[in-house]
């Protein structure tokens, strides 16, 4: 057995080597001495070359990817909510190798012409994708619901241990059996498939304008929703709330490497016990860019507590925004608050939607809807 059954964490001697041709690893001690944040583009380099490099070096973090499924949605049952404007659709999703991925699809009704669309990320949250497509319930952010009812269509998947997606037997977020089937993939890079499949549902929709889809989370949505920007074309615009906490001043450092429930990129334990980091997370996050990017952190966050470290490493994401003449696409806001999407930034990032997507009424070929020039080539 791969997994410790006390744990549910794997070895440590399982894990991978680290990479010693890595150029952008870095001492940790350096990293957190140091006067300011690292560049993400250095001052002798073109964005072009230098995303390629990031591209190669996270695509090696991330592990092996399954293919991702054919888009194909199978109904389960429908709702109308009224109330709401809104039809919602209990359906599988077509995983490729991952199954079926159990997912809500809230339509606006009467839907006249196609319009744009959102994949919703869900945070780290037991109930998954119902604690933002819902209201009742503990700790609802309610984003895809808000979205929907704000006139897109937004797609709703279950991350893989949450949700309908829990393995048998273990609790929520436990990530050990994962590992024991794919010791050479990551739970990011399943997550990143998942989202990847659903945005191929969303492309097949009809109700849907397939050239204009935005990804959106808080916390483990958050930068769930950001790689996935990162690495598929067709996502134009995200929303971050949360979920962008560099390595630099990280008392946790290991967060985001073999732990005792959720382990997201196992090769993090073995770059730390040599005392480096093999990136740093700003540097993967611009590998969205220049798409149009909305952030949100807050100062009294206890999960990421180290806000000035994400302010300066969010200000280098920045300077590459400004850098590629494309400033206006890039909003970093930190608040005065928690762990938390607050419904006032909330409607913020619904406007900061509206205007690079387009507002959901607004006809794709004549209103201010995202096009090449908008979003930008995220090659």
């Amino acid at each position: 057995m791969l997994g410790d059954g006390r744990t549910n964490a794997m070895p440590l001697a399982m894990a991978p080597e680290v990479d010693e041709d890595n150029p952008l690893a870095m001492s940790l001690l350096e990293l957190n001495a140091a006067p300011e944040a690292p560049r993400v583009l250095p001052a002798d380099e073109e964005w072009d070359e230098r995303r390629r490099l990031i591209l190669r070096v996270w695509q090696d973090h991330m592990g092996e990817l399954d293919e991702p499924g054919s888009g194909e949605i199978r109904p389960r049952r429908t709702e109308q909510e009224p109330d709401a404007g809104i039809e919602r659709r209990h359906v599988h999703i077509d995983g490729g190798a991952a199954g079926d991925i159990p997912a809500e699809i809230l339509v606006p009704t009467h839907v006249d012409q196609p319009r744009p669309a959102v994949v919703a990320c869900h945070p780290t949250n037991v109930d998954g994708k119902r604690a933002v497509s819902t209201t009742v319930g503990e700790r609802r952010t309610p984003y895809a619901l808000e979205l929907a009812m704000r006139g897109y269509v937004v797609a709703v998947p279950d991350m893989l241990t949450a949700g309908e997606r829990v393995f048998p037997g273990h609790d929520p977020f436990h990530t050990a059996p994962f590992y024991e089937q794919h010791p050479r993939s990551t739970m990011i890079a399943r997550n990143h498939v998942d989202m990847v499949s659903t945005v191929n549902a969303l492309c097949g929709m009809s109700e849907v304008d397939p050239t204009r889809i935005a990804a959106i989370g808080h916390s483990l949505g958050g930068y769930t929703a950001t790689f996935l920007a990162g690495l598929d074309d067709r996502v134009g615009a995200v929303v971050n709330s949360c979920g962008f906490a560099p390595f630099r001043h990280d008392l946790k450092p290991t967060r985001w490497g073999l732990r005792g429930w959720y382990s997201h990129l196992p090769r993090v334990n073995s770059e730390l016990a040599r005392g480096r980091v093999p990136f740093e997370f700003s540097q993967i996050a611009s590998l969205m860019a220049p798409k149009p990017i909305f952030n949100y952190s807050g100062q009294l966050d206890a999960i990421f507590p180290h806000w000035r470290a994400i302010t300066e490493a969010l200000g280098e994401m920045g300077r590459l925004y400004e850098t590629l003449g494309h400033a206006d696409r890039f909003v970093s806001l930190m608040g005065w608050g928690p762990h938390a999407f607050p419904p006032e930034i909330r409607q913020q990032s619904y406007d900061f939607l509206d205007h690079w997507l387009g507002a959901p009424d607004t006809d794709s070929t004549t209103g201010n809807a995202v096009n090449d020039d908008r979003r930008g080539d995220a090659t």
